[in-house]
């Protein structure tokens, strides 16, 4: 189970940058605290190789659950997500 203070409201989502792994700036601010800096995991599970189809990991994401917080489109955008979502699935 993962805290509620893994993720931040930190407003990242219009940053398009991408951190050094390839993961965006918005998976950096909101989600490496708990799933570590390149998605091998830590306070939660690993997202490396992720197997889901991407409609469940927005899902995941947008709802929150099982300990996640819900991030909003503001927070974290769209085309963060899909930047995230192929980087953990070909990773």
């Amino acid at each position: 189970m993962m805290p509620a203070a893994c993720g931040t409201d930190s407003n990242s989502g219009d940053n398009s940058g991408t951190s050094a792994a390839g993961l965006s700036d918005s998976f950096k601010a909101n989600c490496a605290s708990c799933h570590g800096s390149t998605g091998n995991g830590g306070s939660a599970p690993s997202l490396r190789g992720y197997s889901r189809n991407k409609i469940s990991f927005t899902t995941q994401v947008r709802n929150g659950g099982g300990g996640m917080p819900a991030f909003s489109a503001e927070t974290y955008s769209d085309a963060n997500l899909t930047v995230d979502y192929t980087w953990l699935i070909s990773n």
